[in-house]
């Protein structure tokens, strides 16, 4: 597969990273794809990413994720990305703000054939506590 159409896929998936789209989203990884970056506790693959995302798509119903820069090399992915929304509903405990959040990250996606059959990635959580205002360190 190209490089231009692994980032299609994954730029059109990404599209539909949205409350009532999921199922689009999901489509991009193999049924039975490792997820490394899904909580404890959360089942693996599609499924815990389901509820790890209606989780955040919960709280922040306006999200949208940007992608910042990418390295393509044979079936891997790396990008560096933003996920930008509203926090309108409770996240983790917190309430409502009503702030609007940018938090980065960083994602290594590896291929087999359309689908991403593994999975690395990791966000700034604390940024997002921080700008959220809940954080004990400051900003």
């Amino acid at each position: 597969m190209t490089k231009d159409r692994k980032r299609a896929l994954i730029e059109r998936a990404f599209a539909h990273y949205t409350p009532t789209m999921p199922d689009t989203y999901l489509d991009l990884y193999h049924p039975n794809a490792k997820l490394h970056f899904l909580p404890r506790g959360l089942p693996s693959g599609r499924q815990g990413s389901r509820l790890r995302d209606m989780l955040l798509l919960t709280a922040f119903p306006d999200s949208r994720v940007i992608f910042d820069s990418w390295v393509i090399e044979g079936e891997s992915c790396a990008a560096r990305f933003r996920l930008e929304g509203t926090h309108r509903g409770e996240f983790m405990g917190i309430p409502p703000t009503n702030r609007h959040v940018s938090v980065t990250g960083i994602t290594i996606m590896r291929f087999e054939g359309d689908q991403v059959v593994e999975r690395w990635s990791e966000m700034n959580y604390l940024g997002l506590l921080q700008a959220l205002g809940v954080s004990p360190f400051p900003q």
